[in-house]
């Protein structure tokens, strides 16, 4: 069984403030759609349908051609519709989320996070595989931030046109206040033991 945990850090530079390590209980059902179209016999079949963060049905995986990625988390700097995504919502978590409650703008204005790229590594142990996911965001806005939901989301393609579905969202067990000029990080580790 795939097990999983969301870590969180608040930094002042180099400088560690605060850490938060949580189990990650949030697979959604747009995760196992993900799964069924990446196993699929062509990248040009529709074998799921999922719903991106606007509340549009996608069929996947549905590529105009093989030179496309199927899916991706790695979101470059300064992109807040893809990859690990925060969030200042509360709402308890359901199998049908398709969005973060209330997703947080990159940005540097009022309430506004600076997202950098999301970053994606794996390792192998002895007893298991794991899939890790990182990104960092610094607060510019000139007031604290709280960030109390974090979501990961990856680009999917309905033919040639880019849409972004949210597959994993946790709320967390504590709210983490950013404070202006610290960077928040979080680091999803999902892991399939033997």
């Amino acid at each position: 069984m795939a097990r999983g945990w969301l870590e969180i850090q608040l930094l002042d530079g180099e400088k560690l403030l605060h850490y938060h390590k949580q189990r990650m209980r949030s697979y959604l059902a747009n995760w196992v759609l993900i799964l069924i179209a990446a196993f699929s016999e062509s990248v040009v079949s529709k074998e799921a349908t999922v719903t991106d963060r606007n509340g549009e049905n996608i069929a996947i995986p549905n590529l105009p051609n093989t030179s496309v990625p199927f899916a991706s988390v790695k979101a470059a700097e300064g992109n807040s519709e893809y990859g690990i995504l925060f969030g200042s919502g509360t709402k308890a978590v359901s199998l049908a989320d398709y969005d973060l409650e209330a997703a947080i703008a990159h940005g540097s204005g009022s309430g506004q996070l600076y997202y950098y790229g999301t970053e994606q590594s794996y390792e192998l142990l002895d007893s298991a595989a794991r899939y890790i996911v990182t990104r960092s965001a610094v607060n510019q806005s000139g007031a604290d931030i709280t960030v109390s939901e974090v979501g990961l989301a990856c680009r999917v393609y309905k033919g040639a046109d880019p849409h972004n579905v949210l597959v994993i969202r946790d709320v967390l067990d504590t709210p983490q206040v950013v404070a202006n000029g610290k960077t928040i990080t979080a680091r999803y580790i999902l892991e399939f033991p033997l």
